[in-house]
């Protein structure tokens, strides 16, 4: 616990009582926070900041984790915040209101109100991103043929798996980098969400809706099986050097992803695809592209064949399962418990005039007739 300056300790050490605590002593809470691991003169070294940077959790004497917070996870610790103090008002009633309300108030509440909905990557957008290299929109969604021509593309890359798996069930990046070998089960065809791995850290879902069971279709089963017999071919070829991190996704070392490199990663597939139609623009041959690149013909065929894959972030696989699950006819309800949402409304109130704008094509993504209805 941490005893904030200018708040009286009770009889618990470390501890500070509710009643003193106000809005100032949380703004500067978060203050301190924004400055962890970064360079900062000393004179900027508050007391809370020395607290803060002493409570830090090390290993072997090192510091566990070497990165700046992120806003997000500020904003995770002021939920938790908020919550404890909410109970203090009502529960407990030992304080009259909760001090945490309003503090985020302003440009992040307002970014609330206005929840930004995805826009399609319709025929007539990508031609004016091609022209101008505009992206009309902050939250975009490719359409069934765009994401199956990536998913084909993508067939020879090492993490396929990963992309399959987020472009038809929705899983969030952190969801599928923190996703546990023992919360697989291939036979079942049963995945069981119940952590996220956040920047460095190993964290719960975000919700307890999020902590939720996929029950996969048979596609996706050999897709995960032939993932996890390349795992073992790996683990061979390591040797005694292969570290079991217990995650289902993993380096060719058996280490954990980093959420950032499956971003990476992502980007830079879609960047070769779009280079590939760029190279045979300029005159060159799919085998010559193929050795330029040192990638399968099959790819370059495919990125040829295919229609320009416009840009997207990796979390906006999420948003086109949705939106393909929704098209496909399954119902409203079972989309929201497969992407683990809070209520039926958020899931229609986001999705519901994006996948009424998908036309369906043969590559749309149904997942099966196994889709869960409970």
């Amino acid at each position: 616990a941490l005893t904030l300056p200018g708040v009286r300790a009770s009889n618990q050490p470390g501890a500070a009582q509710a009643d003193q605590l106000g809005q100032d002593q949380i703004r500067d809470l978060y203050a301190a926070m924004r400055l962890i691991n970064r360079d900062v003169a000393d004179s900027e070294h508050t007391e809370m900041l020395r607290r803060l940077l002493a409570a830090r959790a090390k290993r072997d004497g090192r510091r566990y984790s070497t990165r700046p917070l992120s806003e997000a996870r500020i904003r995770r610790v002021h939920a938790v915040l908020t919550g404890a103090l909410n109970d203090a008002v009502k529960v407990s009633k030992i304080i009259p209101s909760n001090p945490a309300e309003g503090v985020f108030r302003g440009k992040g509440a307002s970014r609330r109100k206005g929840r930004l909905k995805p826009l399609l990557w319709t025929e007539e957008r990508v031609e004016h991103w091609l022209k101008t290299g505009e992206v009309p929109g902050k939250v975009m969604v490719w359409t069934s043929t765009q994401c199956g021509a990536f998913l084909d593309f993508a067939e020879h890359d090492r993490l396929y798996a990963l992309w399959h798996f987020g472009a038809y069930w929705g899983l969030r990046r952190g969801e599928l980098v923190g996703l546990d070998k023992k919360d697989i089960s291939l036979n079942r065809r049963r995945c069981h969400v119940r952590q996220a791995q956040r920047d460095d850290e190993l964290d719960d879902v975000k919700s307890e809706e999020s902590n939720r069971i996929i029950v996969f279709d048979e596609d996706t089963a050999r897709v995960l099986t032939a993932w996890q017999q390349q795992q073992r071919k790996e683990r061979l070829a390591w040797g005694e050097a292969y570290t079991d991190s217990g995650r289902f996704f993993t380096y060719e070392d058996g280490r954990a992803l980093r959420p950032a490199y499956v971003s990476q990663r992502f980007d830079l597939l879609i960047e070769r695809y779009n280079t590939f139609r760029s190279r045979f623009d300029e005159g060159w041959s799919a085998e010559r592209i193929a050795r330029r690149h040192r990638t399968p013909i099959d790819a370059v065929r495919i990125a040829l064949e295919g229609p320009p894959l416009p840009p997207i972030r990796f979390h906006d696989l999420r948003h086109g399962a949705a939106t393909m699950l929704l098209a496909a006819g399954v119902d409203l309800k079972v989309v929201s418990e497969i992407l683990g949402h809070a209520t039926m409304a958020f899931t229609g109130d986001v999705y519901a005039v994006v996948a009424e704008n998908l036309v369906p094509c043969p590559h749309t993504f149904t997942g099966s007739s196994d889709t869960p209805a409970e």
